[in-house]
């Protein structure tokens, strides 16, 4: 488990950097302000969507239902990832 949650910190934190600078690099300069704000807007609107899901899945930081809550926080990944695949 502990690997598990140093690999997702790493790529979490490595791929934070990674967008910001290819949708900057890539992006027509009238939209660029816009996207990076609504990219880090995402990423934001996403960390209060897991704490939500915390709040309604865990008892306490030792009992819950977590592997709901995985899953549920997993459909958006999902999501992304087709959309990504259907845009690219």
């Amino acid at each position: 488990m502990a690997f598990m949650r140093f690999g997702y910190g790493f790529s979490f934190g490595f791929t934070i950097a990674l967008t910001t600078s290819m949708y900057a690099e890539s992006s027509p300069i009238k939209y660029r302000g816009k996207g990076l704000l609504l990219l880090n807007f995402c990423v934001s609107l996403g960390k209060i969507f897991g704490i939500a899901l915390a709040y309604i899945f865990l008892d306490s930081f030792t009992s819950g239902r977590w592997r709901t809550m995985m899953f549920i926080s997993g459909i958006p990944s999902i999501l992304v990832l087709i959309g990504t695949y259907l845009y690219m």
